[in-house]
């Protein structure tokens, strides 16, 4: 297991974010892991968490990684608050933990991994900074928002056992809640949406950052960035439908340059081969209660470590 130590950042409103820096010293290149959208309820993570395990495996190969919880979530789970949190904060959080990999490593060598939504974030962060060694999503989509999360939530709730009647009623509940959003006209009434940290929230969704992105294309960020662009998609994915994969294969098939997908097909939405659908609901509804994970998968970790061995020996 590759050591790792604690290291901290000074967001863009002043507050210090806690990371952790593993392979410290790794002479082959650096990497920027970046969180999806989930959250873990207490400042501990379980000690099988799978970023812990994705970041411990590059460093292993010899990569530097850092990685850091999003504001309100473990570690930092008193600096800052997850809820208020935007996209664009989001991001301003990342640009701040690239400037703290940064001054351990030169930007030359520098890759960004985006998990789940973390691969929007990604792209977004190496389109304004430019220089970045290579760009990889995983588990993560290039598709309008407003189509992944109807055929995401209808993927959760057929995955908890509800019904076909009420499923279909929830569905529509959230295109309400989409086009609501989108015109300014949805109105927030408990119980389905609640205040939190006066923020309104409706499954977890803070509404003004599904705003935000309502209004975004991932997929011309895509054909845009210039840094080589690895998207993984998972075969044994609970939480990400199949169509997103198979968006990313098609973009990059019309788009040329330096890309490339990969469809892993024992791969679940938290790294695993071992498909725990529990552990994914939980990180999506951020009720993260799993104390222990099952190993991360080896094949994913040879093809990341293969992919970013290329982007170093491709661009010298």
């Amino acid at each position: 297991m590759s050591a790792s130590i604690s290291v901290s950042f000074r967001a863009f409103d002043g507050v210090e974010l806690n990371a952790r820096l593993y392979g410290v010293g790794g002479s082959r290149s650096a990497v920027l892991l970046l969180e999806g959208s989930g959250r873990i309820e207490n400042e501990t993570e379980p000690a099988t968490w799978p970023f812990d395990q994705l970041a411990r495996a590059l460093a292993a190969r010899g990569h530097m990684v850092l990685r850091y919880p999003k504001r309100g979530s473990g570690e930092n789970l008193q600096r800052g608050s997850f809820w208020r949190a935007t996209f664009e904060s989001d991001l301003a959080d990342a640009r701040s933990a690239l400037a703290c990999l940064e001054s351990h490593a030169p930007r030359s060598r520098v890759h960004l991994l985006g998990h789940s939504y973390g691969g929007p974030l990604a792209l977004r962060l190496a389109a304004g900074e430019g220089g970045i060694r290579g760009v990889g999503m995983i588990t993560s989509t290039l598709r309008p928002i407003d189509q992944l999360l109807l055929e995401q939530n209808q993927k959760i709730l057929e995955l908890s056992g509800v019904p076909a009647p009420r499923i279909e009623a929830e569905l529509r509940s959230v295109r309400e809640l989409i086009e609501g959003v989108r015109k300014d006209s949805y109105e927030c009434k408990a119980p389905a949406c609640q205040h939190l940290d006066g923020v309104a929230v409706v499954d977890g969704i803070q509404l003004p950052w599904l705003k935000e992105v309502l209004s975004m294309n991932f997929a011309e960020l895509a054909t845009k960035c210039d840094a080589p662009l690895l998207f993984v998609s998972g075969g044994a994915d609970p939480i990400v439908p199949d169509a997103d994969g198979d968006f990313a294969r098609d973009l990059f098939a019309k788009d040329g340059g330096e890309r490339r997908f990969l469809r892993l097909d024992d791969l679940d939405h938290l790294f695993t081969a071992q498909v725990s659908r529990s552990a994914a609901l939980e990180y999506m509804r951020q009720t993260q209660r799993t104390q222990v994970y099952a190993a991360i998968s080896t094949s994913l970790v040879d093809e990341l470590d293969r992919w970013i061995e290329s982007t170093m020996r491709n661009r010298g």
